[in-house]
């Protein structure tokens, strides 16, 4: 057969991919137990231990690793020849031909029918695989001596591999011929033996046990069964990678990730009791993906954005909760801070090029590195009410911007409500535009007191209340009836607001913290002339504060969510299905089954829109005829700002989700580098994720630089 042939073997490109169909991509170069592994040529090993192949009864017998070689790359139709010759040994020129386990990271191309033989030397034990009429590598084979393996020329009829590994061949192309190419079960047996006694050899070595923990498999059990998969990897000439449950759960989605297992496994069982005893280990350390991405993203930018409008004032300014910080921890006392009149604008371009200061600060340090800086130097503040900016200059130059809203450019008097029937009613303070004029920063404080609003702010935003032997108390003292009263009245019929709100056995309110102080927290006094505080200060407000703590709350809910998308994943947070009904009404207000009607009629009104007859019976009849109003102007003013107010509901609303959709390819990555942590531990518990994500984005909000002793002490606390 072999006459007038080349021996020397061919290389080819690419077979190899054929023979790895199935391999696994992993960082091997991460895991120096896997690069021995992989180095390592486990195929002749066993082969070696495995010893001298049984006679059959006439099928030719391979060793497992080469009948899976074989059945993976001889395509249907190759040609075989069993051959006549009675050679007792291998010609000199044939122990050049390498056996496939050495010849398999050579092989470059697939094997084509037309092109590919092979040749098997029963008194040899030796089968060829030729391309072209050149031996390309040889594998050990066995035929009969009970019963002859008839000599002759076939083709490949069928190649099996269930139940067992077979290449089964015809002599006439339409039948299967009674003899076949099969491992015979004892050896397939004895190479399990061997493969077991591979991995308990391997599974000694602490190398291989630290590398498994890092991948993220802790259990022994489960360590042994890795390593046992990664030796049969390697006897089917697969790369070894990640365990084959790791890889499963890495291709998880949320939704499949955190779905409700019918049964936990058992090698999930293993995971979470030694995942246990890992955590209590002081040495266990891990490094978290998402500590990384959180702490890249910078949460206050976000806020700022989704929180939108931040509503008139009385005549103060009105800033963001973030931005109320910010400037409280930065602005020296005396700075300057010219208030310009409503008429005065800042071209829209220049402002474009100044950085928002939210965008600046995203770690408690960064407020360090910026104070030393403006302090250095002349700082001073100008402000444009007309178009919403406070601009921060250093030495003349312009260094950040915020968002303000001042007050009414008309005086107005704000309404409350409405009476029983229905009719308007007002404040007694009238609402002013910001005055303007140069001021100084005369005080900043974390609580403001006011003569004007004492009731609401003798608590501080966020004071603790309790109700003690039936009485509400602060700090030990009385509160104001107003509050008291409230608090004890119905949820649903309360005016102020409350967070961290405990519940007795009787389903009572006991325990509360504030929320509507009017000044929020860290309000700036200015002063004229530095001796006398002015009456506007610069804050912002409880309602504000505790829309955060409501975008906040949504917005961990939605990174938390199981799901992918963010129209799925807002289903779990409290308000932002409303936001998105908000967003597409905004995008077209001709849509009645968005939002409900009185909101969708005032916002019409507002914007000069025709209502439906649903809309124009709910929207009251005053806020429809406001241009035939004898009210005073100052009153009328103010309900064009309450149905303005209505508007801006909806606003605020279709900006939120607006806000957050812009962002979600960034939100997308620290839900993916959360989720595969939560991977790597193996954990799949939803309400875990949600509040492990909680804590940490709380810390984050709160500029706190996230490293990985936080995560693990955290996860550790919520998992045990």
């Amino acid at each position: 057969m072999f006459a007038n042939k080349q021996l020397k073997p061919r290389v080819i490109l690419g077979l190899f991919c054929l023979l790895f169909l199935f391999s696994t991509v992993v960082l091997a170069e991460e895991y120096q137990s896997l690069k021995e592994i992989n180095a390592t040529n486990w195929v002749s090993r066993a082969n070696r231990l495995l010893g001298e192949q049984p006679a059959s009864a006439g099928d030719i017998y391979f060793y497992p690793s080469d009948l899976y070689a074989l059945v993976k790359i001889i395509p249907k139709g190759t040609k075989l020849t069993i051959e006549e010759c009675d050679w007792n040994r291998i010609p000199k020129e044939l122990e050049q031909v390498p056996f496939l386990e050495t010849a398999v990271a050579e092989l470059s191309q697939t094997l084509q029918p037309e092109t590919t033989e092979l040749d098997f030397y029963p008194a040899l034990k030796i089968l060829y695989v030729l391309v072209d009429g050149k031996p390309l590598f040889k594998v050990h084979a066995t035929g009969g001596m009970d019963g002859e393996t008839k000599r002759g020329e076939y083709e490949i009829f069928r190649k099996q591999e269930k139940p067992f590994y077979a290449l089964l061949w015809s002599k006439d192309g339409e039948k299967v011929y009674p003899q076949k190419g099969i491992s015979p079960p004892e050896l397939v047996v004895k190479q399990d033996v061997i493969i077991d006694g591979f991995a308990d050899e391997i599974i000694a070595l602490g190398e291989v046990q630290n590398d498994l923990v890092k991948m993220g498999v802790f259990n022994r059990e489960n360590q042994r069964l890795s390593v046992v998969e990664w030796i049969n990897d390697r006897l089917e000439f697969r790369e070894a990678g990640l365990p084959r449950e790791l890889r499963k759960s890495l291709q998880m989605s949320f939704s499949s990730f955190f779905a409700p297992e019918e049964e936990r496994t058992a090698y999930s069982s293993r995971e979470a009791e030694a995942l246990k005893e890992y955590l209590t280990k002081e040495a266990y350390a891990f490094s978290f993906s998402s500590v990384d991405y959180l702490n890249r993203y910078n949460y206050g930018v976000l806020l700022n954005k989704m929180l939108g409008d931040l509503y008139k004032s009385h005549g103060c300014l009105h800033v963001s909760p973030r931005n109320s910080y910010l400037l409280y921890r930065l602005l020296p006392l005396k700075t300057r801070v010219v208030v310009n009149n409503y008429n005065k604008i800042i071209d829209e371009e220049k402002i474009a090029l100044i950085p928002y200061l939210a965008d600046l600060v995203n770690f408690e340090e960064d407020l360090e590195i910026l104070r030393t800086k403006w302090g250095a130097g002349a700082l001073k503040a100008e402000v444009y009410p007309k178009q919403g900016f406070w601009i921060i200059y250093l030495n003349g130059s312009p260094m950040a911007k915020i968002e303000i809203k001042g007050g009414p450019q008309n005086k107005m008097y704000v309404m409350q409500g409405r009476d029983g029937k229905g009719r308007p009613i007002f404040e007694d303070k009238l609402s002013y535009p910001t005055t303007a004029g140069t001021y100084y920063v005369y005080k900043k404080m974390e609580n403001y007191l006011s003569n004007a609003y004492r009731d609401t702010t003798v608590i501080p935003m966020g004071g603790l209340l309790k109700k003690e032997k039936g009485r509400w108390t602060f700090d030990g003292k009385g509160i104001p009836s107003v509050i008291k009263d409230d608090l004890e009245s119905d949820a649903e019929n309360r005016t102020f607001e409350y967070f961290e709100k405990v519940k007795g056995e009787d389903g009572k309110l006991i325990q509360a913290r504030w929320g509507s102080n009017p000044f929020g927290k860290y309000p700036i006094q200015l002063s004229p002339d530095g001796i006398r505080p002015s009456p506007e200060l610069v804050h912002t407000s409880g309602d504000l504060m505790m829309e955060q703590r409501r975008l906040v709350d949504d917005l961990i809910s939605i990174i938390s969510a199981p799901k992918e998308e963010l129209d799925d994943c807002i289903e779990y947070s409290n308000s932002f299905s409303l936001y998105k009904a908000c967003s597409d009404f905004v995008k077209n207000p001709e849509r009645d089954d968005l939002i409900e009607p009185l909101y969708s009629g005032c916002y019409k009104l507002n914007f000069g829109l025709a209502l439906t007859s649903s809309e124009a019976a709910v929207v009251p009849a005053d806020f429809q005829s406001l241009d035939k109003s004898s009210l005073p102007p100052e009153k009328i003013y103010g309900m064009r700002y309450d149905l303005f107010l209505y508007a801006v509901t909806v606003i605020k609303g279709a900006n939120a989700y607006d806000a957050l959709k812009e962002r979600w390819d960034d939100i997308s990555g620290i839900r993916k580098a959360l989720l595969s942590d939560f991977k790597y531990f193996s954990v799949r518990d939803q309400q875990l994720f949600h509040d492990f994500i909680r804590e940490l984005m709380l810390m984050r909000i709160d500029l706190k630089k996230l490293d990985n002793r936080d995560a693990l002490e955290i996860f550790k606390r919520l998992y045990s």
